[in-house]
């Protein structure tokens, strides 16, 4: 169930926001990250997905989390998405 979360909120499409709502309500945790370290709410700031940052973090996500080699946040990649606004609340 992770793996597809994470997939998820890398694509971002509308479906996909359907998708990642079902899948958190299902349990699905929000923090899971893959073998670098990075977690949904990683993924999705750094593809520029404003709403499903927004999902994540009313899900539980975790903003201060970092990928393992790079000590990235999820912040540090929205800036880079254009999507601090999301993050800063």
């Amino acid at each position: 169930m992770e793996k597809l979360l994470l997939h998820a909120a890398r694509r971002g499409k509308k479906h996909h926001h359907t998708l990642l709502t079902l899948l958190l309500k299902s349990g699905a945790n929000p923090n899971a990250a893959d073998a670098r370290g990075a977690t949904a709410l990683h993924k999705a700031s750094h593809a520029g997905h404003h709403a499903i940052v927004v999902l994540l973090l009313a899900h539980g996500a975790i903003a201060s989390l970092t990928v393992h080699k790079t000590q990235q946040t999820p912040l540090h990649l929205a800036v880079a998405g254009r999507l601090e606004p999301a993050l800063l609340g």
